[in-house]
């Protein structure tokens, strides 16, 4: 072999590794801008999905409290976390009994919205008769989780609520309740404001 062939054969070898280093480089680029495609499609997908769980989760709660509301026929007590209904007089005595009650309750502390409400068939015995003038925030409270008035969750990660009767600072004469919840998760956070007129009219004596 010539000098010059060799050194044409080092020079075309030089150059095939060239290309063969450019090659894996634009190979690994083009691997790494793919990958980086997929991750985002893959977190844009769960974002959604997350979206999609949080709102589902927004609505069942907003559903069950607007239903739990709109059957009800009077507003007996409220405070900024709680409001205490006279779902209707079933016993027909003109007063509110203990398993005419419900209790709507916020905790912050566990961020979980809570219906109290006694159970179907409670006896007699346990069935407390109140009147209109006694304190139903303190009354409900007494009992809250007992038996008698257990506590169902219909929310969870629920970072607010707000109350407000409509008219405006009327409790036992109000007619609608105006309220809003705000759900906070992995989604992010969502307030969802309602209004519900109470249309429960089985109520004898006002």
């Amino acid at each position: 072999m010539t000098p010059r062939r060799s050194i044409l054969e080092t020079r075309r070898r030089g150059l095939m590794l060239v290309e063969v280093l450019l090659a894996l480089a634009i190979s690994g680029m083009v691997a790494a801008v793919v990958a980086a495609m997929l991750f985002a499609l893959a977190n844009g997908a769960r974002d959604r999905q997350d979206l999609r769980h949080r709102n589902a989760r927004a609505d069942v709660l907003t559903a069950r409290v607007d239903t739990a509301l709109r059957s009800c026929s009077m507003i007996l007590a409220r405070d900024a976390n709680c409001v205490v209904l006279w779902v209707a007089d079933s016993r027909k005595n003109g007063r509110p009994d203990l398993s005419e009650l419900r209790r709507i309750q916020w905790d912050p502390a566990s961020k979980q919205i809570r219906c109290y409400q006694a159970p179907a068939g409670l006896a007699d015995s346990d069935n407390t008769t109140f009147q209109l003038s006694d304190d139903f925030l303190a009354a409900t409270a007494a009992v809250a989780g007992s038996a008698t008035f257990p506590a169902e969750v219909w929310g969870t990660s629920v970072t607010g609520w707000s109350g407000t009767a409509v008219p405006a600072g009327a409790t036992r004469d109000a007619r609608m309740i105006a309220y809003s919840v705000t759900l906070t998760t992995s989604a992010g956070t969502v307030r969802i404001p309602s209004s519900v007129p109470l249309r429960g009219t089985s109520i004898l004596e006002r």
